[in-house]
């Protein structure tokens, strides 16, 4: 009885002096925790100013979207993937680099060293990005935390195997990408480019390489996914079927509704190409720069008559010639419409208000 009594007295007691180190700790960390919140705004500014180039330069440089298209995708598929996707890799960065046990009874170092994390990646992704630079914000965190764990516990503090890890993807992720890059382009190279009619075959296979997409894309948000959404708790077999049933959805739509829109932007994009360059070889004739057709007749008429050939016959025979120009010119029109996707960005009726 007199133990449980004094365990009694001893909890509110006990209570009282785990809230009072609570509010020391907040009132000497709260400086470190406004600054903590300014530098995770400045590291994800750096990270977006030097990253959003890996997922959109491509793109970008081929003229598919625009810059600001860029950037408006960027923004919401990127804070998507955050969201749905980056728990894994936070996980590894949070506990996976250094040992945390070791600072069990320190919280406010490994505070304080969180916070020097931050500053160093942000401003080694700012100077980068400044001197136009690419570079990984993964191996800028990775090494700003190993130089935090060496300087507060040496290479004990330090998980090397994990760590080992971590540096091996660095080498085998260009290399896999390479790999996987090269069989994509084969695989379009024969299957689209290399065929007769290829703009024809493009639009045939553009459902099923969006159904691979596709289906790869859902499969990793929904297997081992966000804990917050609970989709770390799906079985593969559940995440395999909704995979399968959305890209089949999707190449479905892309077949029969973006498939046929897509080939009449390009029809009308080719028209309208066609017609600014007859346009511009109208005004560069006006303004002198070619030679008209009726100067390059009369030229021919005056020849003619010099020769005493009858004027006549040099007329009807340039009028052959004009018909027989147009008559190719239309079906070299023709032949382009089948072949040849014009050099514009991405289609209009996607992008009806943003350019």
């Amino acid at each position: 009885m007199s133990t449980l009594a004094m365990s009694t007295t001893l909890i509110p007691f006990s209570s009282t002096i785990s809230a009072a180190f609570m509010a020391a700790f907040r009132n000497d960390v709260l400086w470190a925790l406004i600054l903590g919140i300014i530098l995770a705004f400045v590291l994800a500014f750096a990270m977006g100013a030097n990253d959003v180039a890996n997922a959109f330069g491509t793109s970008v440089g081929s003229k598919v979207l625009t810059l600001r298209q860029a950037y408006i995708l960027a923004v919401i598929f990127e804070t998507l993937g955050a969201l749905l996707i980056g728990y894994n890799v936070t996980d590894t960065v949070r506990k996976g680099v250094i040992d945390l046990t070791l600072y069990v009874d320190k919280p406010k170092e490994i505070f304080v060293g969180q916070i020097a994390i931050l500053g160093g990646c942000s401003l080694w992704l700012l100077i980068a990005t400044l001197a136009r630079l690419p570079v990984s914000s993964t191996h800028s965190i990775t090494g700003a935390t190993v130089g935090f764990g060496l300087m507060t516990r040496g290479i004990i503090g330090i998980q090397w195997r994990k760590i080992v890890h971590i540096v091996a993807s660095w080498f085998l992720s260009p290399i896999l990408s390479g790999v996987v890059s090269a069989i994509l382009y084969i695989i379009l190279d024969h299957s689209v480019l290399r065929r007769k009619n290829p703009f024809r075959c493009g639009l045939r296979a553009l459902p099923v390489f969006y159904w691979f997409c596709i289906v790869f894309n859902v499969f990793t948000i929904s297997y081992q996914g966000s804990k917050l959404l609970h989709l770390s708790k799906l079985p593969m077999w559940i995440c395999a079927l909704v995979s399968i049933g959305c890209a089949t959805i999707g190449a479905i739509v892309i077949h029969f509704f973006l498939s046929p829109k897509l080939k009449i932007w390009i029809n009308n994009s080719l028209s309208n190409s066609n017609t600014g360059r007859e346009d511009s070889f109208e005004i560069q004739t006006i303004s002198g720069i070619n030679v008209s057709q009726d100067n390059i007749l009369h030229q021919r008429c005056h020849a003619a008559k010099a020769e005493n050939v009858d004027n006549s016959i040099i007329i009807e025979d340039d009028k052959t010639i004009d018909s027989t120009a147009k008559r190719d010119d239309e079906k070299h029109r023709l032949q382009l419409t089948d072949n040849v996707i014009p050099d514009k960005t991405f289609p209009d009726f996607l992008f009806a208000h943003i350019k």
